[in-house]
Formats: structure tokens, C-alpha cells, sequence
């Protein structure tokens, strides 16, 4: 599917528009973020006429600052969204992708469009969150490097019909996600 027939990227990129486009959630911080009315407030940003709803990975709160973080998991919490919401473009601001298998984000992404059509854009970036990569064992000096061969492996996973992979991630030898 060419961008110009992505519903989600057609309503966030008009020609000569501004669109607006809402991060999720707005807890309140406290020793748990306070997540009340998030699925109404998403739900009002829709009829409101926002073009999206955007979304962090988080995986570990940092309450020493004041972080609106993410208190659910990325994809779970964008999948419940979706199933509440009827078009509104649903955005990852991003997907950690050293933190994050390929293989699995591939298979979360695929499953999201199919479920929902036309509403993800997936964004991808190398993650800044000291605690995150310290809480999951991953060195914070190679997530560069990760972050280019997961992108790889994850480019190929979406474009490619049965690609054969050999990486550090695992091996895929020409079978398709389902």
C-alpha cells in the first residue's frame, strides 16, 4: 500500500493543513500514574477532529522527574485504544527498537494493521531512557548499533514475503509471519 492510500498518514499529512495530534496518556504522576477517563479523553480527541493519537514506549517509570510516561505496555495499550476509537490515526512516538525484538514488533505491528486498517504509523528511535535499557540488560553505549540491525531485520520482516534472516536476533529462514 502506497502512502497516498494510507488512511492514518492521509489524515495526518494534508497538503498545505496543519493537523493536530494528541500524546497519550495524561496521567496525573504519583507513586502509580493516575490513568482515569484516558479512554473518554481518547474518545473526545477523535470527535474533537485531532488527526492522532500519539503513544510512548516506556517500559519503566521514572517518578523522580515529572513524566507523563506510559504506565501500560506500547502495544497493548494502543490496541485497546483502537478497539475504542473508530478512525483516528494511532501513532508509536517510538518504538524502542534496541529494546525490542524484531521479530516480535513485526509480528505487533502486522497484527495492529490487520485488526485495524489504515490506522498505525509506526515510529522507531534508539530509546534515551537510562532506565529502561538498565532495567532490561541492554547497554545503553550499543543501542546504535541495535537499533540499525533491528531496523534492518524489521524493515525486511514487513516488505519481504518469506525472507531468509541471520542475525544476533535469531534466524528466520524463509517462513512468513501468518
Amino acid at each position: 500500500m502506497s502512502f497516498q492510500n494510507h488512511r492514518a498518514y492521509c489524515s495526518m499529512y494534508q497538503k498545505d493543513k496543519m493537523t493536530l495530534g494528541f500524546v497519550l496518556p495524561t496521567a496525573r504522576m504519583s507513586k502509580n500514574p493516575i490513568m482515569e477517563n484516558q479512554l473518554e479523553l481518547a474518545r473526545k480527541i477523535e470527535e474533537y477532529g485531532f488527526a492522532s493519537l500519539w503513544l510512548r514506549d516506556i517500559t519503566m517509570q521514572n517518578l523522580n522527574i515529572d513524566d507523563n510516561g506510559q504506565k501500560y505496555d506500547l502495544w497493548i495499550y494502543l490496541t485497546y485504544l483502537a478497539a475504542y476509537t473508530k478512525h483516528i490515526a494511532l501513532v508509536t512516538g517510538s518504538v524502542v527498537l534496541p529494546l525490542r525484538h524484531p521479530v516480535r514488533v513485526a509480528k505487533e505491528a502486522a497484527s495492529i494493521d490487520q485488526l485495524f486498517p489504515g490506522r498505525l504509523i509506526m515510529g522507531v528511535g534508539s530509546g534515551d531512557r537510562e532506565k529502561d535499557f538498565t532495567a532490561l540488560g541492554i547497554s545503553k553505549q550499543e543501542s546504535g548499533p541495535l537499533f540499525k540491525e533491528n531496523f534492518e531485520i524489521l524493515d525486511r520482516l514487513l516488505k519481504e514475503d518469506q525472507p531468509t534472516i541471520h542475525s544476533h536476533a535469531g534466524l528466520i529462514d524463509g517462513t512468513d509471519m501468518g
